[in-house]
């Protein structure tokens, strides 16, 4: 999903984010948004790594913490 961070955080605090895809651009600004707000906190496993022109990097991370009980993860599938 690509989204704003504010759906993104809220997603993050209730646990239901599963894995992440950063794509990281070789810039250098000295300031802007923070990735993970105050509060937040996220335990990830790099899982791979791709390199592309001009020094671009996608990374994926899966969530190493457990998921939270009603989480469609530990819940019965309800699609038949």
């Amino acid at each position: 999903m690509v989204s704003s961070g504010r759906l993104a955080g809220a997603l993050m605090r209730q646990g239901v984010v599963d894995e992440y895809r950063f794509a990281v651009y070789p810039i250098r600004s000295g300031k802007g948004r923070r990735l993970f707000a105050d509060g937040i906190q996220a335990d990830l496993s790099l899982v791979e790594v791709v390199g592309f022109d001009r020094g671009i990097v996608l990374a994926t991370y899966l969530s190493q913490s457990p998921p939270r009980s009603g989480d469609p993860q530990t819940a019965g599938s309800a699609i038949g």
